[in-house]
């Protein structure tokens, strides 16, 4: 079955909504006050040049990392991202390679992708990014002010038909996105000392795959609370949903 449907997708409604509650006109990230905002940007923008999925990563620091310590804000479902990572399919990811010396956007289909990564994990990778929808796509390499490199990735089932013209333009659009998100984090990297350990507690438990209820059980509190906690961790982290609490907690180490 596939599990491409979403709703952070959007559709044309909800793009020109968004779009609108950024003033108008092409996509400024300069503009972008908080990573919501970004992350409204990126949903607009994405649906309005045929993509559905987003993803925003730095270059891993180290080795032995996942994609959700890398990841700064997407839209990918959260089971996805578990499963890629359960599957520690970043060790031999042909992107962590490209990252290093990027050039050049990267235009992908999962033959492709497939063909410069490892043969072993060949048909778990196919399966993973087909019952999910990402079929083809395209990374923007990106560079914050500090020299930090990262990417930025649209995706789809099928790769739509962009002219030269859209391609620049989101190449313009990632760099300004990356460059204010690092903004951002810089920003927000304080408020690693103000989670309490109970927030920790509940996104570790949320970043293992449970749910609220499975995390109340564990720690002996309410589902609500669990929810309350996720909620206030993620207004300290200034995050847009839980799934993107457990990607900033991860970035931020917080969970170790």
């Amino acid at each position: 079955m596939n599990r491409s449907g979403g709703s952070d997708s959007g559709g044309s409604q909800g793009a020109s909504a968004s779009r609108a509650a950024l003033g108008g006109g092409p996509a400024n990230p300069g503009r972008c006050e908080t990573t919501y905002d970004l992350f409204r940007l990126l949903r607009t923008f994405a649906v309005e040049h045929g993509f559905q999925w987003f993803i925003v990563i730095a270059e891993p620091p180290r080795a032995n990392v996942t994609l959700s310590e890398i990841t700064m804000i997407t839209n990918w479902q959260p089971e996805l991202l578990r499963a890629y990572d359960h599957a520690r399919l970043i060790e031999t990811s042909p992107v962590v390679e490209w990252m290093k010396r990027p050039s050049e956007p990267l235009f992908w289909t999962l033959d492709t992708l497939i063909a410069r990564g490892s043969a072993e994990l060949a048909e778990p990778t196919r399966r993973l990014f087909e019952e999910f929808g990402h079929g083809a796509g395209v990374l923007f390499p990106v560079f914050s002010a500090d020299a930090t490199r990262g990417a930025v990735g649209f995706s789809a089932e099928r790769m739509p038909g962009l002219d030269g013209h859209q391609v620049m333009e989101m190449a313009w659009t990632s760099s300004g996105v990356f460059n204010r998100l690092w903004q951002i984090e810089q920003m927000v990297s304080p408020a690693r000392t103000e989670l309490t350990v109970r927030e920790i507690e509940c996104i570790r438990w949320i970043a293992a795959g449970k749910s609220s209820a499975e995390a109340a059980a564990i720690l002996g509190i309410s589902p609500h609370t669990v929810d309350h906690y996720l909620a206030t961790a993620g207004r300290k982290l200034n995050t847009v949903n839980r799934a993107h609490t457990v990607a900033m907690a991860l970035r931020l180490r917080l969970l170790r």
